[in-house]
């Protein structure tokens, strides 16, 4: 049995780009489309305008991207901690096995 909802979902979506929904006598729903819709649909959400970046002429005109500046802070301190991880690492088991000996 065929659900109500499929069949508005396709007539919503023929009347869109113009077209005529028309299920055939034999039951397979075939959508019938104009060539060329005259009207587009209505877009799911608006483009963004295109970013025109300004490719610099040297490297001392160029002005640091912040995405860029923050990303670099990021990589110096999760370095940073990874080295404090593994030095906490390498004197806990220094700990460990003087511990052991004893």
């Amino acid at each position: 049995e065929r659900s109500d909802y499929g069949e508005q979902t396709l007539r919503g979506a023929s009347k869109m780009w113009g077209g005529e929904y028309q299920p055939d006598a034999v039951g397979n729903e075939e959508l019938q489309f104009p060539p060329y819709p005259s009207t587009p649909p209505p877009p799911f959400f608006k483009t963004p305008p295109q970013i025109k970046e300004k490719i610099p002429q040297e490297n001392g005109d160029r002005k640091k991207d912040p995405r860029e500046v923050l990303l670099a802070q990021v990589r110096e301190r999760s370095e940073e901690i990874r080295g404090k991880k593994e030095k906490a690492a390498l004197e806990f088991k220094n700990a460990r096995i003087l511990f052991n000996h004893v």
